[in-house]
């Protein structure tokens, strides 16, 4: 009998241990009185939708659950003062996080994880985007405000530099699972390298870190960037003409002219200070000489992108990206994107900003 019962609570205790291969918990920090009750969502990175959601409580928030196949995951608590982010794998055992100092443990791909996040920061980083802040805030002219920006791009370069060796060394220790996939995701992202670049460092990966949404997203966008640079005939896009109200095309308004494409919100700072600074004045000088531009509205809502053509005074054509395909056709995940594009349909360039789109205008109409 007491044999019989040894062998009886040895297989439940095994049973035990079988049925906690697939549990987790995540026990949080986050100090501030701003974040006391905030609700803390536990977010798939891979779909960007809510798996769990809690509150924080005395500083801290607890996510316990079952996870079959590890993922990583976003913690974010937000409150209307800020919000606070940071990231994990979702796999079983004890998992333990802080999000203001990104500090991570617990389980085998977690203290990886929080090796990478080590190894990404820039350690000037945070200085370098206070002296770029200052610099832009206190800028009175568009020259000041290319200076400050300029500064910005040597910060954020050395940043990028940063997660990008990162980012690849922990890919080439994770191959096989989706440590891997999420770091050579944010590579992909930030370094914009091109889409042989990214397949060929797949090819040794295994299927689920190949088949990675994100992943394969981002690869999309690098093929689409690749088909609408320079060089290459330009892509046509449906729309509504604003002036009309009805369908149109990009084509249509393009018309054969040298043509300057802007793709720009009314939400986006950056891009009315390009057509306030430049995009207005380069149409009103250069129209009558065979220049078109069009603009492109994208992310946008209809009402709002009306009432900042009628404060600016826009008068060059508009195009409403209704059905949201533009950005995907031209692999854009960022505005202003202006582009460039030759009598004949061929792109000459991308990404233009400031004084480098009236140079290209002038060399393009002068050919």
């Amino acid at each position: 009998m007491t044999k019989r019962f040894i062998v009886l609570l040895s297989a439940a205790i095994a049973l035990s241990g079988c049925g906690n291969r697939t549990h987790y918990t995540i026990d949080g920090h986050l100090e501030g009185d701003v974040y006391e009750g905030a609700p803390v969502y536990l977010v798939d990175a891979a779909t960007q939708m809510p798996v769990d959601s809690t509150l924080l409580t005395n500083g801290t928030f607890r996510f316990e659950g079952e996870s079959k196949q590890p993922y990583v995951a976003y913690l974010v608590a937000a409150t209307a003062y800020g919000t606070a982010q940071s990231a994990c794998v979702v796999e079983p055992g004890n998992i333990y996080i802080d999000l203001l100092s990104d500090s991570l443990a617990g389980t085998p791909l977690n203290d990886k994880m929080y090796a990478f996040t080590l190894a990404s920061q820039q350690a000037d980083f945070a200085t370098g985007m206070s002296t770029y802040l200052a610099l832009y805030r206190s800028a009175t002219s568009a020259e000041e405000r290319r200076m400050a920006e300029t500064a910005y791009d040597s910060i954020d370069a050395l940043r990028v530099a940063a997660l990008s060796d990162a980012a690849k060394n922990t890919y080439n220790e994770n191959k096989d699972n989706v440590l891997g996939a999420f770091t050579l995701t944010l590579w992909a992202t930030e370094a914009h390298p091109t889409a042989t670049e990214v397949e060929e460092l797949l090819a040794p990966a295994a299927e689920t870190v190949r088949t990675y949404a994100p992943l394969r997203s981002i690869l999309n966008q690098l093929h689409a960037i690749e088909s609408t640079a320079a060089g290459r005939h330009y892509t046509d896009i449906d729309g509504i003409d604003f002036a009309t109200g009805q369908a149109g095309k990009l084509s249509q308004m393009i018309d054969g002219h040298v043509a300057l494409v802007d793709f720009w919100a009314s939400w986006c700072h950056p891009c009315r200070q390009e057509i306030s600074e430049n995009l207005i004045r380069i149409y009103k000088q250069y129209a009558t000489k065979g220049l078109q531009v069009v603009g492109v509205d994208v992310w946008d809502q209809p009402e709002r992108h009306a009432k900042a053509v009628a404060e600016m005074g826009i008068t060059y054509p508009q195009l409403i990206d209704t059905t949201r395909n533009a950005t995907t056709v031209y692999g854009i995940n960022g505005i202003p994107q202006i582009v460039l594009i030759d009598a004949d349909g061929t792109i000459i360039a991308r990404d233009l900003r400031g004084d480098e789109i009236e140079q290209a205008v002038i060399a393009a109409l002068n050919k």
